[in-house]
């Protein structure tokens, strides 16, 4: 059994045969959070946000099905330093352009930012 992964919203992150527990968003009137048994395949629940108490705020994988994610195997030690390596790696890239006279728009350092994870991910 994994840890709690915090989510915010998005395509499903694992395999829909795997099996998941998932804390909802809570309620105004709710103390604490709403939370399944992790008896359900992932792809029984609906990932994206839509504002709701039915978004999916944490999720934890209680078994496996098909191929693991690489870097599921990290310590949390492991993901801080690689994540602060990335941010390291594009603060370098804007600080380049800004000394050559451009300063560049969030839609290029978006760009740049998952050119750097899709680069990280891939050597993994």
């Amino acid at each position: 059994m994994s840890d709690w992964i915090e989510w915010g919203g998005g395509a499903r992150p694992v395999d829909g045969a795997s099996q998941v527990s998932v804390r909802y968003r809570p309620m105004k009137h709710e103390f604490g959070f709403g939370e399944s048994d992790g008896s359900t395949a992932a792809s029984n629940y609906r990932w994206e946000h839509d504002g709701s108490a039915g978004d999916i705020i944490a999720y934890r994988v209680e078994s496996w099905a098909g191929q693991k994610p690489a870097n599921d195997n990290l310590t949390p030690r492991a993901q801080f330093d690689a994540a602060s390596q990335l941010q390291e790696e594009l603060a370098i890239n804007i600080s380049a352009q800004i000394a050559n006279g451009v300063r560049p728009d969030a839609v290029q350092v978006l760009e740049w930012a998952n050119a750097l994870y899709e680069a990280e991910v891939g050597a993994a």
